[in-house]
């Protein structure tokens, strides 16, 4: 019989992971990279907000200071990536009883709408939250298109000739020189 319940990860836990792995999967959230990475790196849980003028991100970084942290953009994924230093005890003797809160390299990555200003992203640390701001890019407005009336200034003017210019330069057998039977009936020379 597999057991699932563990002493260090109570069941509301395992229920967010569950929950997270969804959004994964069938949310705004992509994982790039091979799959031992994605093991190996834990991921800061995040609220994200939405105004007519940015996305707002807030991710819980308790314990970590700013220089531990690298924001990127990138083809409309944004990135938080860094690392969380071992907790210590203080004691060389001391045993943990529940460990709740990861350490290591975290990784969290969210896929971005394409109606944001990616080079306008603010980041801001302060009491264990990262605060991400990105802004929505400006709706492209319509462009008018004046109709003008259309000009013959760019047509060659027409050549004026003199009759026999004119039936040398048809072909035989065409019926604007005159040698179409139809068009000689109806004409007389």
């Amino acid at each position: 019989m597999n057991n699932t319940s563990s002493p260090t990860i109570p069941a509301s836990r395992l229920l967010l992971e569950f929950e997270r792995l969804l959004d994964v999967n069938f949310g705004l959230q992509t994982i790039k990279g091979n799959a031992q990475t994605a093991l190996n790196e834990w991921s800061p849980v995040a609220d994200i907000h939405e105004t007519e003028e940015a996305l707002t991100f807030a991710i819980e970084l308790p314990g970590i200071t700013p220089e531990q942290v690298q924001v990127t953009a990138e083809e409309n994924v944004l990135t938080i990536r860094g690392t969380r230093s071992a907790r210590q005890t203080g004691t060389v003797d001391a045993r943990f009883h529940l460990i709740e809160r990861h350490d290591g390299a975290f990784v969290r990555r969210f896929q971005l709408p394409p109606n944001v200003d990616a080079s306008m992203i603010t980041a801001e640390y302060a009491n264990g939250l990262l605060e991400l701001r990105v802004p929505k890019a400006a709706l492209p407005q319509a462009t008018v298109i004046q109709v003008k009336t259309a000009s013959h200034h760019d047509e060659p003017a027409p050549r004026v000739v003199a009759r026999g210019e004119v039936r040398a330069a048809l072909k035989p057998g065409s019926i604007a020189n005159g040698s179409n039977k139809a068009a000689r009936a109806g004409t007389s020379s």
